[in-house]
Protein backbone atom coordinates (compact mmCIF):
# COMPACT_ATOMS: atom_id res chain seq x y z
CA UNK A 1 0.00 0.00 0.00
CA UNK A 2 2.97 2.46 0.03
CA UNK A 3 6.51 2.30 -0.94
CA UNK A 4 9.78 3.16 1.11
CA UNK A 5 13.06 4.74 -0.73
CA UNK A 6 16.11 4.58 1.63
CA UNK A 7 18.65 7.11 0.65
CA UNK A 8 22.20 6.27 1.81
CA UNK A 9 23.09 9.41 4.24
CA UNK A 10 23.86 10.09 7.10
CA UNK A 11 21.15 10.26 9.57
CA UNK A 12 19.53 7.73 7.58
CA UNK A 13 16.99 9.41 5.09
CA UNK A 14 13.83 7.33 4.08
CA UNK A 15 10.60 8.81 1.81
CA UNK A 16 7.63 7.03 1.96
CA UNK A 17 4.55 7.86 -0.82
CA UNK A 18 1.51 5.50 -1.56
CA UNK A 19 1.25 2.64 -4.42
CA UNK A 20 -1.40 2.38 -6.96
CA UNK A 21 -2.65 0.07 -5.22
CA UNK A 22 -2.55 1.91 -2.18
CA UNK A 23 -4.29 4.97 -4.06
CA UNK A 24 -7.39 1.94 -4.85
CA UNK A 25 -8.59 3.08 -0.90
CA UNK A 26 -9.13 6.60 -1.77
CA UNK A 27 -12.78 6.52 -2.13
CA UNK A 28 -13.38 4.33 1.25
CA UNK A 29 -11.25 6.84 3.03
CA UNK A 30 -13.03 9.81 1.59
CA UNK A 31 -15.76 8.31 2.64
CA UNK A 32 -15.25 7.42 5.86
CA UNK A 33 -14.11 11.12 6.55
CA UNK A 34 -17.74 12.74 4.36
CA UNK A 35 -19.11 9.77 7.13
CA UNK A 36 -17.03 11.93 10.20
CA UNK A 37 -17.85 15.16 8.85
CA UNK A 38 -21.53 14.80 8.97
CA UNK A 39 -21.46 12.38 12.26
CA UNK A 40 -19.61 15.84 13.99
CA UNK A 41 -21.86 18.42 12.05
CA UNK A 42 -25.20 16.57 13.05
CA UNK A 43 -23.81 16.76 16.60
CA UNK A 44 -22.95 20.38 16.02
CA UNK A 45 -19.52 19.70 16.59
CA UNK A 46 -16.97 21.44 14.68
CA UNK A 47 -15.76 19.68 11.78
CA UNK A 48 -12.13 20.36 10.01
CA UNK A 49 -12.70 20.81 6.17
CA UNK A 50 -8.55 20.79 5.21
CA UNK A 51 -9.39 17.29 3.51
CA UNK A 52 -7.44 16.50 0.26
CA UNK A 53 -8.38 17.12 -2.94
CA UNK A 54 -9.00 15.43 -5.70
CA UNK A 55 -5.92 16.43 -7.17
CA UNK A 56 -4.17 14.98 -4.14
CA UNK A 57 -6.00 12.02 -4.24
CA UNK A 58 -6.79 11.43 -7.60
CA UNK A 59 -10.33 10.78 -6.88
CA UNK A 60 -13.48 13.11 -6.86
CA UNK A 61 -15.19 13.82 -3.19
CA UNK A 62 -18.44 14.74 -4.75
CA UNK A 63 -21.41 12.68 -4.87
Amino acid sequence: MSSARSSPSFPPKVEYSISEEGRTLAPILLGLRDWGHGSLTRRNLVARDDHLSEKDTGVSSAA
